[in-house]
């Protein structure tokens, strides 16, 4: 048996590549802490969030209307 270990990435490099931010299409990075997406670029509408969290492995991006 394996244990998790604080340093791996809870979604893969491949993923991250791909995802923009749904509201200003700019890439996203992972956070220093890894718990969530954070967008890398400027959002002209005051209500993007700009960070996306991280649930399961899967990113919340869901923009709220």
């Amino acid at each position: 048996m394996s244990d998790a270990t604080t340093n791996e990435k809870p979604i893969s490099d491949e993923l991250l590549a791909i995802l923009v931010c749904p509201r200003s299409k700019q890439k996203v990075a992972l956070s220093k802490d890894k718990t969530k997406l954070v967008c890398q670029g400027r959002c002209e509408d005051a209500k993007c969030p700009r960070e996306y969290r991280i649930e399961n492995g899967i990113p919340v991006m869901l923009l709220e209307d």
